[in-house]
């Protein structure tokens, strides 16, 4: 289980960032809230939420 994230952002989607920690790169879904004012390169820390699915692993972040 991955309950938590530092690491700088590498990219912006529109419902999710990439996020390079320990030389991985995660997707983690975030909130519209979540993402105004994030920018590429800075350094962010995420508690997060792994959902588990039949077809997929989906790694949801929040701020606080």
């Amino acid at each position: 289980m991955i309950g938590y994230l530092q690491g700088e952002i590498l990219d912006l989607y529109p419902k999710s960032i990439l996020v390079k920690t320990g030389g991985l790169g995660y997707i983690v879904y975030v909130t519209e809230h979540t993402l105004t004012g994030l920018i590429i390169g800075a350094e962010i820390t995420l508690k997060t939420h792994l959902v588990v699915k039949e077809d997929a692993l989906d790694l949801y972040g929040f701020t606080s």
